[in-house]
């Protein structure tokens, strides 16, 4: 998976672009309460499978809800 579709992955479950900043995509989930999650993505051609499992666990996405983003 590359960080680009991470990135796309990210945006369905409401999460911004904040700051990109070389290969370095910073993305922000801001809620109700005013409590934002930031998760930064490497913009790769591929992503190794622990940072994937990193921007994963960072977002607060189901991995099982995160992945049929690509199903």
């Amino acid at each position: 998976m590359s960080g680009k579709d991470a990135i796309k992955a990210l945006e369905h479950f409401g999460f911004e672009i904040e700051n990109w900043k070389g290969s370095h995509v910073t993305m922000v989930n801001r809620t109700k309460q005013r409590i934002s999650i930031r998760v930064i993505i490497p913009f790769h051609d591929e992503l190794r499978q622990g940072t994937l499992s990193g921007i994963v666990n960072n977002s607060g996405v189901g991995r099982e809800e995160f992945l049929k983003q690509f199903t």
